[in-house]
């Protein structure tokens, strides 16, 4: 709260994430395992470990006698990520960190389920998130996923250049990237796009619908040499029907997924997602067209899911069932863009002399 609140402005915390970062520190300060406890003592807390709680868990618990754990990543609706250390990695040959995604109730554990389900039909691709196991883990009676960590592992070393603990870098995602430098450089942009694309389009391959592409589920992978590289993680919603379009993030959803000619999920869908996300990293906003409230969340056979607006679809159904088609486009557009904008304005005129010269009796209203 100190640095939250410094007196000098330039000497607090620059963002949530910072802050967050700061409290993650003193959370495991306070939760971890005392250094001074007895030897056998120690070892009836790490046996003990096994069958404890994952959702509860913390820094140096080990989980399934194999996954000890480093921090808390963050939680979602369906479930609790934590860094972990794969302490059967070298002789499984595998990375030493690992992401497991903990399941919040039962249900939820459903999701994980179809997720690991969609993510084994996908051949591996350097832009895509893979699992670390194959099938879902039962750990103290919570379902567990157990996928790569795509972060920079050498900001993990736990411990600073002169052994003193320093606030540890969060994973870098495109929407933290955002929050915290605006928007993308145009090269960037170029290079992200090119990325993103090619994620996008080995999914369609695939048959794999991502269904909530947005920056959060977009990360930003360090290679060895230092480059970075975007890796879409977070496919719960892969596994939902393609006749259930209401599942996603509203401002990511296409407007037009339920016109008669479509009327299910398809690869235009995906692609309008990917445009509002490029768009996004361009401008450093959501495009203002069709941007809809919020609704409660509908569910779907136990699942829940993250509606979107069907007030804005009806209004637009209706709007051009009365005015047609043309006129509800302009409709909207002085809606989004306002009266006074300037290429409006010189639209107006000219379609306003136009009429005129053609003898109607009334003026076009844009």
């Amino acid at each position: 709260m100190q640095a939250a609140t410094a007196y000098r402005p330039g000497q607090r915390l620059s963002s949530v994430d910072e802050f967050l970062e700061l409290l993650e520190v003193v959370e495991d300060s306070l939760t971890a395992p005392a250094a001074t406890l007895l030897d056998g003592h120690a070892e009836d807390e790490t046996g003990q470990s096994a069958d404890k709680d994952p959702l509860e868990a913390v820094a140096g618990d080990v989980l399934a006698g194999r996954w000890e754990v480093r921090r808390r990543l963050g939680t979602g609706s369906t479930s609790r990520a934590f860094l972990v250390r794969d302490l059967e990695a070298e002789t499984r040959r595998t990375r030493p960190l690992a992401v497991l995604k903990v399941a919040l109730s039962d249900s939820r554990g459903e999701i994980l389920v179809h997720e690991a389900e969609a993510m084994r039909r996908l051949r591996p691709h350097s832009g895509i998130i893979r699992l670390v196991e194959p099938e879902p883990l039962h750990i103290a009676g919570r379902t567990v996923l157990a996928l790569e960590y795509v972060g920079d592992e050498r900001d993990d070393a736990g411990q600073g250049a002169e052994g003193t603990s320093r606030p540890r870098r969060r994973e870098e995602t495109v929407a933290r990237q955002l929050r915290d430098h605006g928007r993308l450089p145009v090269d960037q942009l170029e290079a992200y796009g090119d990325y993103l694309f090619g994620a996008v389009d080995f999914l369609e391959g695939e048959g794999v619908w991502h269904r909530d592409i947005k920056p959060d589920n977009i990360a930003v992978r360090i290679r060895p040499n230092r480059t970075r590289e975007l890796v879409l993680i977070d496919f719960s919603l892969a596994g939902y029907p393609a006749k259930n379009t209401d599942a996603g993030t509203d401002g990511y959803l296409d407007p037009f997924v339920d016109v008669i000619t479509r009327g299910s999920y398809d690869s235009h869908a995906e692609r309008y997602a990917v445009a509002v996300t490029l768009h996004q990293m361009a401008s450093g906003e959501l495009p203002n067209l069709m941007r809809r409230p919020r609704s409660p969340p509908a569910r779907h056979h136990g699942r829940p899911l993250v509606a979107r607006e069907r007030r804005v679809r009806r209004h637009w159904t209706q709007q051009r069932r009365e005015r047609g088609i043309n006129r509800t486009i302009k409709f909207v557009a002085h809606n989004a863009f306002g009266f006074r904008n300037t290429d409006n304005q010189r639209l107006r005129i000219c379609c306003v002399t136009t009429r005129r010269a053609r003898g109607h009796p009334r003026t076009a209203q844009l």
